[in-house]
């Protein structure tokens, strides 16, 4: 991959990858869905910087405190959010 193409694409598919730290999906500007199902996420906010997100699945990580703020904005905006 280089970094253009990734920029460009729509949708993401992390499930089950040991995933701690998401905030180098923060550049990924363009991404519509997110799938980050069972990873070990807890800290959600680099998602804020996604504003172009439809969706996104959580369910089986165990999100910090701070979620739930950032999980209400995320569907404020229009996103679906299942956690």
């Amino acid at each position: 991959y280089n970094i253009e193409h990734r920029r460009t694409r729509r949708t993401k598919k992390l499930n089950q990858s040991f995933l701690t730290y998401i905030q180098p999906l923060a550049g990924l500007t363009n991404l519509r869905a997110l799938v980050l199902l069972r990873n070990n996420i807890q800290d959600i906010s680099p998602l804020l910087s996604l504003t172009r997100l439809q969706g996104v699945l959580l369910t089986g990580n165990p999100l910090n405190s701070m979620a739930t703020n950032i999980i209400s904005t995320l569907q404020g905006r229009g996103a679906s959010v299942a956690f």
